[in-house]
């Protein structure tokens, strides 16, 4: 009972609160990627971030990369401002299939293991093969979470997400698309989720250890003078028969 107590009071606890956050144009958030296109080489692909006030164009010699056998590894973090936008990976030929496994994608600080759900990371661990010449539209919606620990020392600010897919298959003469794409919308939500990190007392721990152990030594009296009058009762009727 006593370690148990003081387990509770070292283990953390989370108090949540949902708040609205006003959001400033000059805020800017860590995006992490890290994903692989099958069979595009690398000097086919280009990198592009874009939102509602500028559009900066990207060589991907600037981010990470690494050639594989027949494809591309992008391993890239990379800053987008804290309003609606898009970033996306478009190959220079039409022709070019764009199959790719998205190894990580997350927004906002790395949260530890432990605190880790898949809500975080929500498009990690997908793969999109066979499917003809397309683009491809995933559209993101972003809600912004913080931890922040007991004395205040640490202070973290990932975020969720959820997303949802298009394909859009290109067609010759047809298709409204220019070049084949890779494109990652997202917008914002204006709500936060806020975690403050709180521990019991040691004073707390110690008198519900004391008040624990005393009404355990009660219930243990009780016990012992119901069973030791039992048998007291018992071997009396048995004394009278005989």
């Amino acid at each position: 009972i006593i370690s148990s107590q003081f387990s509770i009071w070292l283990t953390p606890r989370y108090e949540r609160s949902i708040n609205v956050k006003r959001v400033h144009n000059d805020d800017y958030i860590l995006v992490t990627m890290n994903m692989t296109f099958i069979h595009t080489p690398c000097s086919q692909l280009r990198f592009k971030i874009s939102d509602s006030y500028t559009s900066r164009s990207y060589n991907l010699d600037h981010i990470y990369m690494k050639p594989t056998l027949q494809g591309c590894l992008i391993d890239s973090e990379f800053h987008v401002k804290k309003i609606n936008g898009a970033f996306y990976v478009r190959s220079l030929n039409n022709e070019t299939n764009l199959d790719h496994y998205i190894h990580h994608l997350s927004f906002g600080n790395q949260l530890p293991v432990k605190k880790k759900t898949k809500s975080y990371t929500s498009l990690s661990n997908s793969r999109l093969l066979n499917i003809a010449n397309s683009t491809h539209d995933y559209n993101i919606k972003l809600l912004q979470t913080s931890y922040e620990s007991a004395d205040g020392s640490e202070q973290l600010t990932p975020y969720q997400y959820t997303f949802t897919y298009h394909p859009h298959i290109y067609r010759r003469g047809v298709s409204m698309y220019h070049y084949h794409y890779i494109r990652f919308r997202y917008n914002w939500s204006p709500l936060s989720v806020d975690y403050r990190e709180t521990r019991g007392t040691f004073y707390y721990a110690f008198t519900n250890s004391i008040a624990y152990c005393g009404a355990l030594y009660t219930t243990l009296q009780v016990l012992h003078r119901a069973v030791s009058g039992g048998s007291t009762l018992i071997k009396e009727s048995l004394g009278k028969k005989q």
